[in-house]
C-alpha cells in the first residue's frame, strides 16, 4: 500500500487492514537469514510477496523499506527512511510495537500477551480476524 493511502486511515484502520492480509496470508514472512543460515528471519517483505506485520502498511514497491532489516524502532530510526514511512507508524510506535510483538511471538502464550497489550490502543477484540492471527502461531 503505497504512503498516502496508508496516511489517510486510523491506526484502528491501518492495524484491521494488516490483519486482514496477514490471515489472508496464513503465515509469517520470513527470509533466509543471511548470519544463520539455520535460523531464518522475520522480513517486511519477501520474494513471494508475502510481508511481516507492518510490511503490509509499507510501501511494496519500496525495495529500501520492504528488505530493511532491524525492527521497528530502527526502521523509525533511519533517517534515510523517514520520509517513506507512514505517518500512522510514526504516530503510534508504542501500539504497532505490541502489534509486530504479537506478529513475532512464537509461543502462543506470548502472543496472548501481545494480543491483550494491543487491546490498549485499538480494538482487537470485535474483529474475528484478529484471534485468527493470534491462532496462527499455535504450534510453532
Amino acid at each position: 500500500m503505497k504512503k498516502e493511502d496508508v496516511d489517510k486511515l486510523t491506526l484502528q484502520e491501518a492495524c484491521d487492514y494488516a490483519i486482514a492480509k496477514l490471515v489472508e496470508q496464513g503465515c509469517r514472512c520470513m527470509e533466509q537469514n543471511k548470519f544463520c543460515k539455520e535460523a531464518p528471519s522475520c522480513s517486511y517483505g519477501n520474494d513471494e510477496g508475502q510481508h511481516c506485520a507492518i510490511g503490509w502498511l509499507l510501501d511494496e514497491e519500496d525495495p529500501a523499506l520492504m528488505r530493511f532489516e532491524a525492527n521497528l524502532y530502527g526502521l523509525l530510526r533511519s533517517e534515510s527512511l523517514q520520509d517513506k514511512i507512514p505517518d500512522v507508524i510514526k504516530l503510534n510506535y508504542e501500539a504497532l510495537e505490541a502489534f509486530q510483538q504479537l506478529h513475532d511471538a512464537r509461543r502462543l502464550c506470548n502472543r496472548e500477551e501481545a494480543f491483550d497489550k494491543l487491546d490498549t490502543y485499538i480494538d482487537v477484540k470485535t474483529n474475528p480476524n484478529y484471534q485468527k492471527w493470534v491462532d496462527m502461531g499455535e504450534g510453532d
